[in-house]
């Protein structure tokens, strides 16, 4: 990729996720290692967020929402990697498409309070999406009904959940997954939560959906001991409630950087041109999951990138 085509991938990106010009001259970016980020889109998905303090996030907060934002998309293209019959191809076609996902939901996820103000509801926001709701997105939702979903597991109940027409028996709440850690693992999604080197608190945590948002809800303990606190969107019975917003003088800038980081991996993952991946930036041995990569792939990446840089194995 020439230093054209960069600044052209960059332009592109800044203009998807409007980002005015006096903020591109003045903010740091954030450079993360593309073969790691490769790595961590390359293991099993029970076990992507392991690898959250492995990529070289400013702190611990921004893997945080990078991570929960990440959820979604990386549940719908799980399927079709794993049984895709040119995976390289594929895996090309999947790093430009998560870049597109990541750029609407950090952008409309992350805390951007200049955005959208504290008393603006949920139906305002849905008004403010750009296009209809992704097949990824729909695939996302199947996924998380076949958790332990209330409703029939077809089309038409996913699109009317995703046009917000859908409540539980459950007291006519909007549905919640919810549960102990080991209990919303049941599907075999997720294990544990890990950001920097400290366990996600083992008390209830709960997803909920909607075409705006993709948000863990935390622990009212464990939020607490964030530097920043971020968006919770409640929703009950018929009527939305407005977004629950809370902020903190860092909201701003935490977005801000959250949209350095799409910036920085841009350029890479616009390219055409076939990348390499240096073996010295994998650093496999940290893996958590090297059994289970073999297993579930037939390879593990570092073994994968060894024969692309052409050592003949």
């Amino acid at each position: 990729m020439t230093r054209k085509d960069e600044e052209d991938a960059l332009e592109l990106t800044r203009k998807r996720l409007k980002l005015p010009k006096s903020e591109e001259d003045t903010t740091p970016q954030v450079q993360i290692s593309y073969s790691r980020l490769k790595t961590f889109m390359s293991c099993p998905f029970l076990h992507y967020l392991r690898y959250i303090k492995k990529v070289k996030l400013p702190h611990r907060t921004d893997a945080l929402v990078f991570g929960s934002a990440f959820h979604g998309v990386m549940e719908g293209y799980n399927t079709f990697l794993v049984y895709s019959e040119d995976r390289e191809k594929s895996s090309k076609y999947f790093l430009k498409e998560i870049l597109k996902e990541l750029a609407e939901d950090l952008t409309l996820a992350a805390l951007d309070n200049a955005e959208f103000a504290p008393e603006v509801e949920v139906e305002s926001l849905r008004e403010a999406l750009p296009g209809e709701v992704s097949d990824t997105s729909k695939r996302t939702i199947r996924h998380i009904l076949s958790w332990n979903g209330p409703y029939p597991r077809d089309d038409k109940s996913i699109e009317m959940w995703i046009d917000g027409r859908v409540l539980t028996g459950y007291r006519g709440e909007t549905y919640l997954l919810c549960g102990k850690i080991d209990e919303i693992s049941q599907g075999g999604s997720i294990v544990e939560f890990k950001t920097a080197n400290r366990r996600w608190s083992t008390g209830r945590v709960a997803y909920e959906w909607q075409p705006e948002f993709y948000l863990l809800l935390l622990d009212p303990t464990l939020r607490e001991s964030l530097p920043v606190e971020y968006i919770i969107a409640v929703r009950s019975g018929k009527k939305s409630k407005p977004v629950q917003r809370f902020v903190t003088e860092r909201t701003h800038e935490d977005t801000r950087r959250l949209k350095d980081i799409l910036l920085s991996v841009a350029p890479l993952m616009l390219s055409e041109e076939p990348v390499k991946y240096p073996v010295r930036d994998m650093h496999c041995q940290w893996c958590p999951a090297r059994e289970l990569c073999d297993e579930y792939w037939g390879f593990h990446p570092e073994d994968e990138i060894v024969r692309e840089e052409g050592d003949g194995k």
